[in-house]
């Protein structure tokens, strides 16, 4: 299990890592190894590095995906409008 959260503070809260220094580690050189990925403030990650965390579903990753939908927009300013 890896445990992953958007901002430096909330990853250093759960002992985990950025989702973007994840992303970038372990999805583009192939080298997560796990069964589950716990993804805290989900309603921050930006459409991009959420399709990139999608890709862990071909490895069957399950997800737990923990967020308060109405707290703030994702970082960026991105709108989930038209996606």
């Amino acid at each position: 299990m890896h445990v992953v959260a958007k901002t430096h503070t909330a990853s250093l809260l759960l002992s985990g890592t950025t989702a973007n220094h994840f992303a970038y580690k372990h999805i583009s050189y192939g080298s997560f190894h796990g069964d589950w990925l716990v993804i805290d403030e989900v309603s921050q990650l930006d459409l991009a590095l959420w399709s990139q965390l999608q890709k862990l579903k071909h490895m069957h990753v399950h997800f737990l995906c923990i967020g308060d939908w109405f707290q703030m927009p994702p970082i960026g300013g991105h709108t989930w409008a038209g996606q």
